[in-house]
Protein backbone atom coordinates (compact mmCIF):
# COMPACT_ATOMS: atom_id res chain seq x y z
CA UNK A 1 0.00 0.00 0.00
CA UNK A 2 1.11 3.59 -0.03
CA UNK A 3 2.06 6.04 2.28
CA UNK A 4 -1.39 7.53 3.85
CA UNK A 5 0.03 10.78 2.66
CA UNK A 6 -0.49 9.59 -0.83
CA UNK A 7 -3.59 7.63 -1.40
CA UNK A 8 -5.65 11.02 -2.41
CA UNK A 9 -3.04 12.61 -4.82
CA UNK A 10 -2.58 9.62 -6.44
CA UNK A 11 -5.86 8.06 -6.35
CA UNK A 12 -6.56 8.86 -10.20
CA UNK A 13 -3.30 7.40 -11.53
CA UNK A 14 -3.58 4.52 -14.04
CA UNK A 15 -2.81 1.05 -13.65
CA UNK A 16 0.87 0.38 -14.81
CA UNK A 17 1.38 -1.29 -18.38
CA UNK A 18 3.01 -4.32 -18.74
CA UNK A 19 4.17 -5.95 -22.13
CA UNK A 20 5.92 -9.28 -22.51
CA UNK A 21 9.87 -9.46 -23.03
CA UNK A 22 10.29 -9.91 -26.95
CA UNK A 23 12.83 -12.60 -25.92
CA UNK A 24 15.04 -14.56 -23.40
CA UNK A 25 16.97 -12.03 -21.50
CA UNK A 26 15.96 -8.85 -23.85
CA UNK A 27 13.60 -6.37 -22.61
CA UNK A 28 11.07 -4.25 -24.25
CA UNK A 29 11.80 -0.80 -25.21
CA UNK A 30 11.00 1.60 -22.96
CA UNK A 31 10.77 -0.92 -19.79
CA UNK A 32 10.88 0.87 -16.34
CA UNK A 33 14.61 0.53 -14.93
CA UNK A 34 14.23 0.20 -10.96
CA UNK A 35 16.36 2.06 -8.18
CA UNK A 36 17.09 1.57 -4.77
CA UNK A 37 14.48 3.56 -3.48
CA UNK A 38 10.75 2.01 -2.25
CA UNK A 39 8.81 1.70 -5.02
CA UNK A 40 5.23 1.24 -5.51
CA UNK A 41 2.96 -0.35 -8.57
CA UNK A 42 -0.16 0.33 -9.45
CA UNK A 43 -1.81 -3.59 -10.45
CA UNK A 44 -5.64 -4.24 -10.91
CA UNK A 45 -6.52 -1.42 -9.33
CA UNK A 46 -4.29 -1.41 -6.08
CA UNK A 47 -0.76 -0.28 -4.98
CA UNK A 48 1.52 -3.04 -4.26
CA UNK A 49 5.44 -3.37 -3.80
CA UNK A 50 7.80 -5.99 -5.56
CA UNK A 51 9.21 -8.70 -3.64
CA UNK A 52 13.01 -8.66 -4.09
CA UNK A 53 13.46 -4.82 -4.79
CA UNK A 54 16.78 -3.93 -6.00
CA UNK A 55 18.58 -1.56 -8.43
CA UNK A 56 19.12 -1.86 -11.75
CA UNK A 57 16.33 -4.47 -12.42
CA UNK A 58 12.90 -4.52 -14.59
CA UNK A 59 9.21 -4.99 -12.97
CA UNK A 60 7.83 -8.32 -13.84
CA UNK A 61 4.68 -9.99 -12.99
CA UNK A 62 5.12 -13.83 -13.13
CA UNK A 63 2.06 -16.09 -13.85
CA UNK A 64 0.55 -15.82 -10.30
CA UNK A 65 0.01 -12.77 -10.75
CA UNK A 66 3.05 -11.44 -8.28
CA UNK A 67 4.78 -8.38 -8.71
CA UNK A 68 8.77 -9.37 -8.66
CA UNK A 69 12.02 -7.29 -9.27
CA UNK A 70 14.25 -9.54 -12.20
CA UNK A 71 17.55 -8.72 -13.33
CA UNK A 72 16.77 -8.29 -17.19
CA UNK A 73 19.17 -11.41 -18.15
CA UNK A 74 16.57 -13.63 -15.94
CA UNK A 75 13.92 -12.38 -17.82
CA UNK A 76 11.75 -14.88 -19.97
CA UNK A 77 10.20 -14.21 -23.41
CA UNK A 78 6.78 -13.60 -22.17
CA UNK A 79 6.58 -12.21 -19.58
CA UNK A 80 5.08 -9.53 -18.27
CA UNK A 81 7.55 -6.33 -18.14
CA UNK A 82 6.61 -2.65 -17.01
CA UNK A 83 6.77 0.26 -18.93
CA UNK A 84 8.08 3.45 -18.07
CA UNK A 85 10.29 5.89 -16.94
CA UNK A 86 7.79 8.56 -14.86
CA UNK A 87 8.32 8.00 -11.36
CA UNK A 88 5.57 10.06 -9.84
CA UNK A 89 2.87 8.04 -10.48
CA UNK A 90 1.52 9.43 -13.50
CA UNK A 91 2.10 5.94 -15.15
CA UNK A 92 1.42 3.81 -12.89
CA UNK A 93 4.50 3.35 -10.79
CA UNK A 94 5.47 5.45 -7.63
CA UNK A 95 9.17 6.08 -6.63
CA UNK A 96 9.68 7.49 -3.31
CA UNK A 97 11.69 10.10 -2.74
CA UNK A 98 11.99 10.73 0.62
CA UNK A 99 15.36 8.50 1.64
CA UNK A 100 17.24 10.80 -0.99
CA UNK A 101 19.72 13.09 1.71
CA UNK A 102 20.62 15.40 -1.45
CA UNK A 103 18.26 18.08 -1.21
CA UNK A 104 18.45 19.35 -4.73
CA UNK A 105 17.54 15.53 -5.87
CA UNK A 106 14.22 15.36 -4.34
CA UNK A 107 12.72 14.91 -7.77
CA UNK A 108 14.66 11.43 -9.05
CA UNK A 109 17.25 8.72 -7.97
CA UNK A 110 20.50 9.67 -8.73
CA UNK A 111 23.97 7.75 -8.76
CA UNK A 112 27.48 8.72 -8.74
CA UNK A 113 26.56 12.39 -8.94
CA UNK A 114 30.14 13.38 -7.69
CA UNK A 115 33.26 14.26 -9.68
CA UNK A 116 35.75 11.49 -10.07
CA UNK A 117 38.73 11.10 -8.41
CA UNK A 118 42.20 10.95 -10.23
CA UNK A 119 44.09 7.96 -9.92
CA UNK A 120 47.87 9.29 -8.44
CA UNK A 121 50.02 11.00 -10.77
CA UNK A 122 52.61 8.56 -13.45
CA UNK A 123 55.20 9.82 -15.67
CA UNK A 124 53.43 10.60 -18.84
CA UNK A 125 56.05 11.35 -21.39
CA UNK A 126 57.55 7.86 -20.05
CA UNK A 127 54.90 6.10 -20.97
CA UNK A 128 53.79 7.83 -24.30
CA UNK A 129 57.93 6.55 -25.32
CA UNK A 130 57.17 3.46 -24.03
CA UNK A 131 53.73 3.46 -26.04
CA UNK A 132 55.49 4.68 -29.51
CA UNK A 133 58.46 2.23 -28.82
CA UNK A 134 56.27 -0.74 -28.66
CA UNK A 135 54.26 0.42 -31.65
CA UNK A 136 57.08 0.96 -33.97
CA UNK A 137 59.18 -2.51 -33.06
CA UNK A 138 55.82 -4.40 -33.03
CA UNK A 139 54.95 -5.10 -29.73
CA UNK A 140 51.75 -5.65 -28.16
CA UNK A 141 50.94 -3.07 -25.50
CA UNK A 142 48.15 -4.42 -23.17
CA UNK A 143 45.74 -2.22 -21.69
CA UNK A 144 43.79 -2.79 -18.22
CA UNK A 145 40.65 0.04 -18.49
CA UNK A 146 38.79 0.83 -15.86
CA UNK A 147 35.15 2.72 -15.60
CA UNK A 148 36.87 6.08 -14.64
CA UNK A 149 38.46 6.23 -18.57
CA UNK A 150 34.47 6.95 -19.50
CA UNK A 151 33.96 8.75 -16.54
CA UNK A 152 36.46 11.19 -16.83
CA UNK A 153 35.67 11.88 -20.29
CA UNK A 154 38.47 10.28 -21.83
CA UNK A 155 36.69 8.19 -24.44
CA UNK A 156 38.07 10.15 -27.90
CA UNK A 157 41.61 9.88 -26.20
CA UNK A 158 41.56 6.04 -25.88
CA UNK A 159 39.73 5.85 -29.76
CA UNK A 160 42.88 7.69 -30.43
CA UNK A 161 44.96 5.34 -29.08
CA UNK A 162 43.53 2.82 -30.97
CA UNK A 163 42.94 3.78 -34.12
CA UNK A 164 46.97 4.58 -34.43
CA UNK A 165 48.07 1.34 -33.22
CA UNK A 166 49.35 1.79 -29.29
CA UNK A 167 46.45 -0.90 -28.29
CA UNK A 168 46.93 -4.49 -29.01
CA UNK A 169 43.97 -5.97 -26.74
CA UNK A 170 42.13 -4.42 -23.67
CA UNK A 171 41.31 -5.90 -20.83
CA UNK A 172 38.48 -4.67 -18.80
CA UNK A 173 35.42 -4.89 -16.38
CA UNK A 174 31.73 -5.13 -18.15
CA UNK A 175 31.69 -1.32 -16.54
CA UNK A 176 33.87 -0.22 -19.14
CA UNK A 177 31.88 -1.58 -22.10
CA UNK A 178 28.49 -0.94 -20.90
CA UNK A 179 29.30 3.17 -19.94
CA UNK A 180 31.02 3.41 -23.25
CA UNK A 181 27.88 2.18 -25.00
CA UNK A 182 25.60 4.47 -23.05
CA UNK A 183 27.80 7.39 -23.83
CA UNK A 184 27.78 6.14 -27.95
CA UNK A 185 23.72 5.87 -27.69
CA UNK A 186 22.89 8.37 -25.60
CA UNK A 187 25.37 10.52 -24.73
CA UNK A 188 25.09 10.03 -21.05
CA UNK A 189 27.65 8.15 -18.28
CA UNK A 190 25.37 6.63 -15.79
CA UNK A 191 22.96 9.19 -16.55
CA UNK A 192 25.64 11.77 -16.59
CA UNK A 193 26.29 14.26 -19.59
CA UNK A 194 29.72 14.86 -20.21
CA UNK A 195 29.17 18.37 -18.39
CA UNK A 196 28.69 16.48 -15.43
CA UNK A 197 24.92 16.92 -14.78
CA UNK A 198 22.12 14.52 -14.11
CA UNK A 199 19.36 13.84 -16.70
CA UNK A 200 15.94 13.00 -15.45
CA UNK A 201 15.54 9.55 -15.38
CA UNK A 202 19.12 9.03 -16.48
CA UNK A 203 20.06 6.27 -13.78
CA UNK A 204 18.40 3.75 -16.29
CA UNK A 205 20.48 5.00 -19.49
CA UNK A 206 23.05 2.22 -18.93
CA UNK A 207 20.21 -0.80 -18.37
CA UNK A 208 18.97 0.56 -21.62
CA UNK A 209 21.94 0.30 -23.55
CA UNK A 210 23.08 -3.10 -22.19
CA UNK A 211 19.27 -4.41 -23.28
CA UNK A 212 19.91 -3.00 -26.96
CA UNK A 213 23.18 -4.79 -27.09
CA UNK A 214 21.58 -8.33 -25.94
CA UNK A 215 18.81 -7.66 -28.28
CA UNK A 216 21.52 -7.54 -31.22
CA UNK A 217 23.13 -10.49 -29.72
CA UNK A 218 26.52 -8.99 -29.37
CA UNK A 219 28.72 -5.72 -29.18
CA UNK A 220 29.93 -6.38 -32.16
CA UNK A 221 26.42 -6.93 -34.59
CA UNK A 222 25.66 -3.67 -32.36
CA UNK A 223 28.30 -2.25 -34.16
CA UNK A 224 27.09 -3.65 -37.35
CA UNK A 225 23.91 -2.63 -37.04
CA UNK A 226 24.26 0.85 -36.74
CA UNK A 227 23.74 0.92 -32.34
CA UNK A 228 26.69 1.58 -31.22
CA UNK A 229 28.77 4.66 -34.17
CA UNK A 230 31.50 5.75 -32.02
CA UNK A 231 33.51 5.26 -29.09
CA UNK A 232 36.32 2.68 -27.09
CA UNK A 233 34.32 -0.63 -28.10
CA UNK A 234 33.41 0.74 -31.85
CA UNK A 235 37.18 1.48 -32.17
CA UNK A 236 38.46 -2.19 -30.64
CA UNK A 237 35.39 -3.71 -32.95
CA UNK A 238 36.42 -1.68 -36.71
CA UNK A 239 39.99 -2.25 -35.64
CA UNK A 240 40.03 -5.70 -34.94
CA UNK A 241 41.10 -5.33 -31.53
CA UNK A 242 40.58 -8.16 -29.20
CA UNK A 243 39.21 -7.51 -25.74
CA UNK A 244 37.97 -9.26 -22.59
CA UNK A 245 35.40 -8.03 -20.59
CA UNK A 246 35.27 -9.09 -16.90
CA UNK A 247 32.54 -9.35 -14.07
CA UNK A 248 30.62 -10.64 -11.01
CA UNK A 249 27.70 -11.23 -9.67
CA UNK A 250 26.71 -7.81 -9.25
CA UNK A 251 27.53 -6.82 -13.04
CA UNK A 252 24.62 -5.15 -14.96
CA UNK A 253 23.49 -6.73 -17.62
CA UNK A 254 26.12 -8.46 -18.27
CA UNK A 255 26.68 -7.56 -21.94
CA UNK A 256 26.37 -10.69 -24.05
CA UNK A 257 30.07 -11.71 -25.91
CA UNK A 258 31.18 -14.07 -28.55
CA UNK A 259 33.55 -17.20 -28.07
CA UNK A 260 36.92 -16.61 -29.66
CA UNK A 261 39.91 -18.70 -31.17
CA UNK A 262 41.34 -18.28 -27.64
CA UNK A 263 38.69 -19.51 -25.67
CA UNK A 264 38.96 -22.58 -23.39
CA UNK A 265 36.15 -25.03 -24.48
CA UNK A 266 34.54 -26.40 -21.55
CA UNK A 267 32.61 -29.43 -22.79
CA UNK A 268 29.13 -30.69 -22.12
CA UNK A 269 29.38 -33.92 -23.41
CA UNK A 270 31.72 -37.20 -23.84
CA UNK A 271 31.72 -36.39 -27.58
CA UNK A 272 33.28 -32.92 -27.14
CA UNK A 273 35.84 -33.70 -24.71
CA UNK A 274 37.22 -36.43 -27.02
CA UNK A 275 37.43 -33.19 -29.58
CA UNK A 276 39.04 -31.16 -26.74
CA UNK A 277 41.19 -33.71 -25.90
CA UNK A 278 42.58 -34.28 -30.03
CA UNK A 279 42.54 -30.90 -30.41
CA UNK A 280 45.08 -30.40 -27.19
CA UNK A 281 46.77 -33.96 -28.32
CA UNK A 282 47.10 -31.86 -32.13
CA UNK A 283 48.89 -28.81 -30.88
CA UNK A 284 51.26 -30.68 -28.24
CA UNK A 285 52.57 -33.07 -30.85
CA UNK A 286 53.27 -30.29 -33.21
CA UNK A 287 55.10 -28.51 -30.55
CA UNK A 288 57.13 -31.60 -30.16
CA UNK A 289 58.02 -31.85 -33.60
CA UNK A 290 56.38 -34.96 -33.94
CA UNK A 291 53.91 -34.18 -36.18
CA UNK A 292 52.91 -31.03 -38.43
CA UNK A 293 49.15 -30.67 -37.35
CA UNK A 294 46.63 -28.44 -37.41
CA UNK A 295 42.68 -28.16 -36.07
CA UNK A 296 39.86 -25.92 -36.71
CA UNK A 297 36.27 -25.56 -35.09
CA UNK A 298 33.89 -26.52 -37.76
CA UNK A 299 30.33 -24.96 -36.67
CA UNK A 300 27.23 -26.49 -37.15
CA UNK A 301 27.22 -27.52 -41.18
CA UNK A 302 24.15 -27.54 -42.65
CA UNK A 303 22.33 -28.26 -44.64
CA UNK A 304 24.06 -31.52 -45.15
CA UNK A 305 23.16 -34.13 -48.29
CA UNK A 306 22.34 -37.42 -47.47
CA UNK A 307 20.04 -39.16 -44.79
CA UNK A 308 19.36 -38.21 -41.15
CA UNK A 309 21.73 -38.91 -38.37
CA UNK A 310 21.16 -39.57 -34.36
CA UNK A 311 23.25 -36.44 -33.84
CA UNK A 312 21.85 -34.08 -31.64
CA UNK A 313 22.47 -31.36 -34.21
CA UNK A 314 21.42 -33.72 -37.20
CA UNK A 315 17.73 -31.63 -37.66
CA UNK A 316 19.58 -28.27 -38.34
CA UNK A 317 19.68 -30.38 -41.77
CA UNK A 318 17.05 -32.82 -41.31
CA UNK A 319 14.50 -29.64 -41.23
CA UNK A 320 15.36 -28.42 -43.97
CA UNK A 321 16.53 -31.65 -46.56
CA UNK A 322 13.47 -33.83 -45.47
CA UNK A 323 10.79 -31.24 -46.38
CA UNK A 324 12.36 -29.77 -49.58
CA UNK A 325 11.74 -33.99 -50.21
CA UNK A 326 8.05 -33.77 -49.26
CA UNK A 327 8.85 -35.81 -45.95
CA UNK A 328 8.33 -34.61 -42.62
CA UNK A 329 11.22 -33.35 -40.08
CA UNK A 330 11.58 -32.67 -36.53
CA UNK A 331 12.39 -29.17 -35.23
CA UNK A 332 12.53 -30.29 -31.47
CA UNK A 333 13.89 -26.87 -30.39
CA UNK A 334 12.59 -23.22 -29.80
CA UNK A 335 12.53 -20.44 -32.20
CA UNK A 336 14.78 -18.18 -30.79
CA UNK A 337 17.37 -21.07 -29.84
CA UNK A 338 20.40 -19.31 -31.43
CA UNK A 339 23.18 -21.64 -33.67
CA UNK A 340 26.24 -20.73 -35.68
CA UNK A 341 26.00 -22.33 -38.96
CA UNK A 342 28.22 -23.32 -42.09
CA UNK A 343 27.51 -24.28 -45.33
CA UNK A 344 29.05 -27.58 -46.34
CA UNK A 345 30.76 -25.29 -49.51
CA UNK A 346 32.19 -23.36 -46.65
CA UNK A 347 33.19 -25.76 -44.45
CA UNK A 348 35.31 -27.74 -47.04
CA UNK A 349 36.75 -23.97 -48.19
CA UNK A 350 38.18 -23.51 -44.69
CA UNK A 351 39.50 -27.50 -44.22
CA UNK A 352 41.85 -26.78 -47.49
CA UNK A 353 42.93 -23.60 -46.33
CA UNK A 354 43.97 -25.09 -43.49
CA UNK A 355 45.88 -27.57 -45.01
CA UNK A 356 47.60 -24.95 -47.63
CA UNK A 357 48.21 -21.87 -45.24
CA UNK A 358 52.11 -21.69 -44.47
CA UNK A 359 52.90 -21.68 -41.05
CA UNK A 360 53.23 -17.45 -41.00
CA UNK A 361 49.53 -17.64 -41.82
CA UNK A 362 48.71 -20.32 -39.84
CA UNK A 363 50.12 -18.71 -36.71
CA UNK A 364 50.05 -20.16 -32.85
CA UNK A 365 49.08 -23.81 -32.69
CA UNK A 366 45.81 -23.55 -30.86
CA UNK A 367 42.35 -24.22 -33.25
CA UNK A 368 41.38 -21.83 -35.31
CA UNK A 369 37.06 -21.28 -35.71
CA UNK A 370 35.76 -21.40 -38.98
CA UNK A 371 33.50 -18.73 -40.07
CA UNK A 372 29.93 -18.99 -39.23
CA UNK A 373 26.64 -17.46 -40.15
CA UNK A 374 25.18 -16.79 -36.37
CA UNK A 375 21.38 -17.04 -36.87
CA UNK A 376 17.85 -18.87 -35.11
CA UNK A 377 16.10 -21.91 -35.62
CA UNK A 378 13.10 -19.28 -36.39
CA UNK A 379 15.14 -17.97 -38.85
CA UNK A 380 16.05 -20.95 -40.72
CA UNK A 381 12.23 -22.01 -40.88
CA UNK A 382 11.53 -18.63 -42.18
CA UNK A 383 14.11 -19.01 -44.78
CA UNK A 384 12.87 -22.56 -45.95
CA UNK A 385 9.53 -20.90 -46.32
CA UNK A 386 10.81 -17.80 -48.92
CA UNK A 387 12.24 -21.19 -50.62
CA UNK A 388 9.50 -23.44 -50.26
CA UNK A 389 6.62 -22.01 -49.45
CA UNK A 390 4.05 -23.32 -46.79
CA UNK A 391 4.26 -26.53 -48.77
CA UNK A 392 7.74 -27.05 -47.28
CA UNK A 393 7.17 -25.27 -43.18
CA UNK A 394 3.57 -27.13 -42.93
CA UNK A 395 6.39 -30.31 -42.62
CA UNK A 396 7.91 -29.29 -39.66
CA UNK A 397 7.11 -31.12 -36.40
CA UNK A 398 7.18 -28.62 -33.43
CA UNK A 399 7.50 -30.89 -30.88
CA UNK A 400 10.19 -29.95 -28.15
CA UNK A 401 12.67 -32.34 -27.24
CA UNK A 402 13.85 -31.83 -23.50
CA UNK A 403 17.06 -33.61 -24.20
CA UNK A 404 17.80 -32.12 -27.50
CA UNK A 405 17.43 -28.85 -25.88
CA UNK A 406 19.12 -28.97 -23.48
CA UNK A 407 22.76 -30.20 -25.50
CA UNK A 408 21.34 -27.59 -28.20
CA UNK A 409 21.43 -24.51 -25.58
CA UNK A 410 24.80 -25.58 -23.92
CA UNK A 411 26.57 -24.67 -27.90
CA UNK A 412 27.61 -21.03 -28.24
CA UNK A 413 25.47 -19.27 -30.85
CA UNK A 414 28.13 -16.33 -31.78
CA UNK A 415 31.99 -16.83 -32.74
CA UNK A 416 34.42 -14.48 -33.44
CA UNK A 417 37.40 -15.68 -36.29
CA UNK A 418 39.52 -12.92 -36.77
CA UNK A 419 42.62 -15.57 -37.68
CA UNK A 420 39.64 -17.55 -40.27
CA UNK A 421 39.33 -14.28 -41.89
CA UNK A 422 42.64 -13.33 -42.09
CA UNK A 423 42.95 -16.56 -43.73
CA UNK A 424 40.84 -15.20 -46.22
CA UNK A 425 37.83 -17.45 -45.31
CA UNK A 426 34.17 -15.40 -44.83
CA UNK A 427 30.97 -16.93 -43.92
CA UNK A 428 27.81 -17.86 -45.57
CA UNK A 429 26.00 -14.34 -46.24
CA UNK A 430 22.51 -15.78 -45.32
CA UNK A 431 20.73 -18.82 -44.34
CA UNK A 432 18.40 -18.84 -47.40
CA UNK A 433 21.38 -18.65 -49.77
CA UNK A 434 22.90 -21.87 -48.11
CA UNK A 435 19.40 -23.51 -48.69
CA UNK A 436 19.52 -22.41 -52.62
CA UNK A 437 22.54 -23.75 -52.98
CA UNK A 438 21.48 -27.51 -51.29
CA UNK A 439 18.95 -27.12 -53.92
CA UNK A 440 21.36 -26.47 -56.67
CA UNK A 441 23.74 -28.85 -55.61
CA UNK A 442 21.22 -31.92 -54.96
CA UNK A 443 18.50 -31.68 -57.51
CA UNK A 444 17.97 -35.42 -57.38
CA UNK A 445 17.00 -34.87 -53.97
CA UNK A 446 14.52 -32.16 -53.66
CA UNK A 447 10.74 -32.42 -55.26
CA UNK A 448 8.67 -29.41 -53.46
CA UNK A 449 9.50 -26.25 -55.96
CA UNK A 450 11.67 -24.00 -55.09
CA UNK A 451 10.67 -20.50 -55.71
CA UNK A 452 12.79 -17.60 -57.47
Amino acid sequence: MLPDHLTQTLSNAPDATFVPAPANGVLPENFFATTNLPTYVKLNGEWTMPREPRMDGALVVDRDGALWVKEGRRVKKGELVALGSAEDGREGIYVQPSVILEEEAEDEFRFMSSLVSREKPIDYSLMARTLVEERNRGGYPIWVTGPALVHARARADMVWFIENGFVGALLAGNAVAVHDIEAAIFGTTLGMTNTGVSTPGGHGLHMRAINKVRAAGSIAEAVKQGIVTNGIMHALVTHNVPFVLTGSIRDDGPLPEVITDNTLPTPQTSYGIQKFIAEQLVADYTRKGFINGRSVRLMTVSVRPGRPNGAASGFFSGMIREPLAGVRAACPVADETQVAISSPTRTIEGLIRAAEASDAQWGPRTAVNLPSLSTTVGEMAASLGRVAGTAATDLLDRTPDPVIRRIVKSWPGRFETVRARALGLGSDASFEDVIREYVRENPDAVTLPAKA
